[in-house]
């Protein structure tokens, strides 16, 4: 069972936590100041939420429905998801998980949470692209940000992180080691605060000339 901490509010990039604080800063931010020659973007919307409801169909144990739309990319793509092969291999948790570091004040969205026949945990987020030859550093950042906030809020090793590539043209999976992806979002922080510091200090040392 997973019990959210946070929830997105209506105003877009803001998470409100259960204590009541706004967080208003995202992992998908982060990873983009981190990465600025190497943008990665947001799922399409509506592909995203025809998945979170495919996810909490298998969730409470009834089939995937099935989906008749036209032949458009966006069309193309969600019935290319109802027929993915995971539906039927592991036991959904939980979709789409609002995760949150409060200590940081950084707030992310995981689009599943499930758990193998195996009894190993995965998260996993979903990308509307195709799958590109070589993993862009970015996409593993975030998902190392969702991985190390939903271990720390579950209490427990997630040991099969994964990004889920949907495109026109089909669906597949990437499975990654964790430290390959826990590594990056973690240095990612301290170098992202380390650049909010010089800021901090740079802006300090103009006002301070500006005075003088």
């Amino acid at each position: 069972m997973f019990t959210p901490t946070c929830r997105p509010t209506p105003i877009p990039g803001t998470y409100q936590h259960t204590s009541g604080t706004m967080i208003r800063r995202t992992v998908a931010e982060v990873v983009a100041a981190l990465y600025p020659e190497q943008r990665i973007s947001q799922p399409n919307g509506s592909i995203r939420r025809a998945f979170a409801r495919m996810a909490r169909q298998r969730a409470a144990g009834g089939p995937v429905e099935r989906f008749s739309g036209g032949n458009d990319p966006i069309s193309r793509t969600t019935a290319h998801l109802v027929s993915w092969g995971l539906w039927d291999e592991a036991q959904i948790i939980a979709a789409p998980i609002h995760l949150a570091d409060h200590r940081l004040r950084v707030a992310t969205t995981a689009d599943l949470l499930l758990r193998f026949p195996d009894g190993a945990l995965g998260i996993a987020l979903l990308v509307t692209e195709a799958q590109p030859p070589a993993i862009p550093e970015p996409w593993l950042a975030a998902l190392g940000g969702a991985l190390v906030m939903a271990s720390d809020q579950l209490r427990t090793v997630i040991d099969q992180p994964f990004l889920i590539w949907a495109s026109p043209f089909g669906v597949t999976t990437t499975e990654h080691d964790p430290d390959d992806c826990t590594v990056p979002w973690v240095t990612g922080l301290e170098t992202d605060a380390w650049l909010d510091a010089l800021r901090n200090r740079s802006t300090g040392f103009a006002k301070a000339e500006a005075m003088a």
